[in-house]
């Protein structure tokens, strides 16, 4: 899960602000990390094509059309997703105590594979709201939240227009992303292993899904 901190916005089809191709790149020293250790970068402003074409065969009907997204305001992004360590600091407890609908969390040998404090938390989307309110009341503000999924899918590209943020070449995934593995055997992993993206976020691709 990535959490944003500030003020930002998106809006669709907007005509004014940001033009294609002039995304600036983040500077390396806009960083902020907060009381926990979550790290964050700040993404620029901008403009990107949002969804995937007609020609992806690949892609979802819920992922077309190809439309231009505005996102009007710079943001904090996290570095990567959420730890459990970080998650057990603002709950005061695992995020596998918590009930799960997924059966496979009662198999033997998935507690050992996931619950270790580098590995990311996953968690139903009411419990991350949860997390999200308990962290603004640690840090005494209310600007920590979710991304949009336009914001996501915007500092997920980091300014590229390729398939992925590491280019077209499919075979480069695995240094860029954990993958295809059974779930039933397999296991999330520690976060920022990987290749970061242009824009030096990690686990953008692979390891577990994150909520918007």
């Amino acid at each position: 899960m990535l959490f944003t901190t500030l003020t930002a916005s998106a809006q669709v089809g907007q005509t004014g602000g940001p033009k294609p191709n002039q995304i600036p790149n983040p500077s390396p020293t806009a960083q902020h990390t907060n009381g926990i250790g979550i790290s964050f970068v700040r993404i620029p402003a901008g403009s990107f094509m949002m969804g995937a074409g007609d020609d992806d065969r690949e892609a979802s009907a819920a992922e077309k059309p190809h439309h231009r997204v505005a996102i009007s305001r710079p943001f904090y992004l996290a570095r990567h997703e959420v730890t459990q360590a970080q998650w057990e600091a603002v709950m005061g407890s695992s995020p596998y105590t918590a009930q799960r609908s997924n059966p496979y969390y009662d198999l033997p040998g998935i507690a050992e594979r996931l619950r270790k404090p580098t590995n990311p938390a996953t968690a139903s989307w009411n419990d991350a709201q949860t997390f999200i309110q308990r962290l603004n009341e640690r840090e005494g503000h209310g600007r920590y939240r979710l991304t949009t999924e336009a914001e996501w899918e915007y500092a997920a590209r980091a300014g590229t227009t390729t398939a992925h943020s590491f280019g077209n070449d499919a075979r480069q995934l695995g240094r860029n992303a954990w993958y295809g593995e059974d779930f039933a055997t397999g296991s999330t992993h520690p976060v920022g292993q990987k290749l970061p993206n242009p824009w030096g976020l990690y686990d953008v691709h692979g390891n577990v899904w994150e909520w918007v």
